[in-house]
């Protein structure tokens, strides 16, 4: 996969997975505040009495705070979604209309939305989907406005001889009305091979 950006950490666990940290939180002032009472420490229990609110804070404000990195998984999360229903119309309404498709690394050569549409309407009918887990999604929150998602999927096709394993870099952005589109879609790997274009068209 290409290396992720980097994302901070109050993004990363408060908006994103506000869960460990405030769950710690509330844990360890429910140990503090039995210990406190149980041993008559009224400075353990007022240290409870502070932890336990800030805990319950870290998973309001995580439940509460969309981050551009939750946009985005759910905009891939769709995309799939449409690939795996043969629904060329629902996947074209997840790609930007100026998105781009590179194959191996997403500094290669690009192919235009057009050349993308082209491939989806030839390859989604003629290649029924069995079933597909996604076994990884990751998204990294570039900034309040974009976000990065590596995607790995395991998919079994009726045509074909066995599953086969594919790894995605996805960039998501906002656009103007709001909504968020994937402006670049890249195929990183097919069954642990770099892919080509001769083999994806």
């Amino acid at each position: 996969m290409p290396e992720p950006p980097a994302v901070d950490w109050v993004t990363r666990f408060l908006f994103e997975n506000p869960y460990p940290l405030g769950v710690a939180l509330l844990i360890v002032a429910a140990a503090m505040a039995w210990r406190g009472m149980r041993e008559g420490q009224a400075n353990v229990l007022k240290t409870a009495l502070v932890l336990a609110p800030l805990g319950g804070a870290v998973l309001l404000t995580g439940a509460l705070v969309t981050t551009s990195g939750e946009h985005a998984k759910r905009t891939t999360r769709d995309l799939v979604d449409a690939a795996v229903a043969s629904n060329v119309s629902a996947a074209m309404k997840c790609l930007a209309s100026d998105a781009t498709l590179s194959f191996g690394s997403p500094k290669n050569l690009s192919f235009d939305v057009i050349s993308i549409q082209q491939r989806l309407q030839r390859v989604l009918p003629r290649y029924q989907v069995k079933s597909n887990r996604i076994t990884m999604l990751k998204a990294y929150s570039e900034s309040r406005d974009a976000a990065v998602v590596h995607l790995r999927c395991w998919t079994e096709i009726e045509q074909a001889y066995g599953p086969m394993l594919s790894s995605w870099a996805l960039r998501v952005e906002r656009q103007g009305d709001g909504t968020w589109e994937v402006t670049h879609l890249t195929c990183v790997s097919i069954n642990n091979r770099t892919p080509t274009p001769e083999m994806m068209w």
